[in-house]
């Protein structure tokens, strides 16, 4: 879950859902041109729900790696993007074109909910910290950069 949509939630005082169904969106060439890197306000897909689902109550959309956030009156509802979809947000994000064409947004499946988390983590309490045995090495971990984050001086 983003911090960002948290804190607009919380500023709303509107409730976080997860997506009951699929949708289909409609990227144009014009959604592309418009489109910001980096800018999960202001992407092609962002673009494209806030043209094509305007009339259906969504106030804004949020676009990162994996979930999208549509923003209605009354709630924020999030969205699962396929692998497809991911890859393109990325390549878009680094420099290349956004390609134009239909995209799904997918229901979230029943382990991913913010129920099915929460009710796991309260099980393993702890179990995202670093273990403080010097002899247990942790998984090496690869962190996608340069997208949707701000880019460090040093690293440019």
């Amino acid at each position: 879950m983003s911090s960002y949509i948290s804190v607009r939630a919380k500023e709303r005082g509107i409730p976080m859902i997860d997506a009951n169904k699929p949708i289909v969106v409609e990227v144009t060439p014009g959604d592309c041109r418009k489109a910001d890197r980096k800018n999960p306000e202001s992407c092609a897909l962002a673009r494209a729900v806030q043209r094509e689902y305007k009339g259906k109550g969504v106030k804004a959309s949020y676009f990162f790696r994996s979930c999208a956030w549509l923003e209605y009156d009354d709630k924020l509802v999030r969205y699962h993007l396929p692998p497809s979809t991911q890859k393109e947000i990325v390549s878009f994000d680094r420099g290349a074109g956004f390609a134009p064409g239909t995209y799904q947004l997918s229901k979230v499946c029943e382990s991913g909910k913010h129920s099915a988390v929460q009710a796991r983590s309260k099980k393993r309490p702890g179990r995202h910290q670093p273990s403080k045995n010097p002899r247990i090495k942790r998984k090496f971990v690869h962190r996608t950069e340069w997208v949707r984050n701000i880019i460090e001086p040093d690293r440019a």
